[in-house]
């Protein structure tokens, strides 16, 4: 699929969840693990708006149950974090998770953890905001500071470069 016009917008023609996954390198993967490692999170994801069915999906996560989350895990666009990230574009660094007022508990109750603390970015394609990318703490005293949300942003925009890249390389 190639951008509808130069500067790669694909808003005539939505990117799937699926589609983006297929696109996902070892290397992409690898970056978005050395960052989430760097910051002391235990896991991260990234999560794109899916037209399809009016979500945010998962489409990489860097944690020990990604076989079971990729392209299954998802966030309707009316609740939790994420999907409060995605409708505003502005990056969020909550601690202390359970008392924010957009946490949703629904992903929490699936993964049968409890999510301490949370950092969430949009990512953006070509200018436009297609999804976001999360990380988390599951202890109880793990924290994120204002330096890893700066990570955090820097890496949103890595993961960027490199799926556009891939996205011109592909038939």
């Amino acid at each position: 699929m190639q951008p509808d016009d130069a500067h790669g917008s694909f808003s005539n023609h939505p990117v799937s969840s699926q589609d983006l996954h297929a696109l996902v390198t070892e290397e992409t993967r690898s970056i978005l693990q050395k960052t989430i490692d760097s910051i002391g999170a235990d896991e991260g994801s990234l999560w794109w708006y899916d037209q399809s069915d009016e979500s945010l999906v998962v489409c990489i996560n860097t944690g020990p149950m990604a076989d079971e989350l990729e392209l299954k895990l998802s966030q309707t666009l009316d609740s939790g974090i994420v999907s409060m990230v995605f409708h505003s574009g502005e990056g969020v660094v909550a601690n202390d998770v359970s008392s924010h007022p957009d946490h949703s508990k629904q992903i929490d109750l699936e993964l049968s953890q409890c999510t301490q603390a949370m950092m969430v970015v949009p990512i953006y394609l070509w200018g436009d905001l297609r999804g976001v990318v999360s990380a988390v703490i599951l202890n109880e005293t793990g924290r994120f500071g204002l330096g890893h949300l700066k990570e955090m942003h820097d890496l949103s925009a890595m993961l960027s470069r490199y799926l556009e890249e891939d996205w011109k390389k592909k038939p």
